[in-house]
């Protein structure tokens, strides 16, 4: 013979996990909104660079400069089609950008350098378009 809660409890059971994972959702989407806060933050002390390929040489490129944070920083990246957006790092000042034939940045790979200066802030937008159009050719 069943116990006479049981379904009872069951049903208290399931209401328990539904009602958890409802909140694991929440404390998700929460963590996304406050991670999303951040960049935007950002803006008035450093801007994200849209790398435009002119040239179309650069199958990658890295990017060398000081972050919103003051910190001497690289990072790699691919560039595939003529604007290439380097969202989640936040520039500012003189910035030196090599562009290298091949993904991943291969290090016996450059093919142009340039450098472009990337202000603290500026009107209408945090990101920066810099472009290879007048960069030298065959750095590497």
């Amino acid at each position: 013979m069943s116990h006479p809660n049981g379904p009872a409890r069951r049903s208290t059971a399931k209401l328990s996990r539904k009602l958890a994972g409802v909140a694991a959702i929440l404390t998700v989407a929460a963590g996304s909104l406050v991670g999303a806060a951040g960049p935007a933050s950002a803006g008035s002390n450093g801007q994200q660079i849209i790398f435009r390929d002119s040239l179309g040489i650069a199958d990658s490129i890295r990017i060398w400069g000081y972050n919103n944070y003051g910190s001497y920083v690289g990072v790699c990246q691919s560039t595939p089609v003529h604007d290439n957006y380097v969202s989640g790092y936040w520039w500012r000042g003189s910035v030196a950008i090599y562009g290298y034939k091949g993904v991943g940045c291969p290090t016996n790979g450059a093919v142009i350098y340039g450098t472009a200066n990337i202000p603290t802030s500026q009107s209408g937008s945090d990101w920066l378009v810099v472009s290879d159009a007048d960069w030298g050719i065959g750095v590497g």
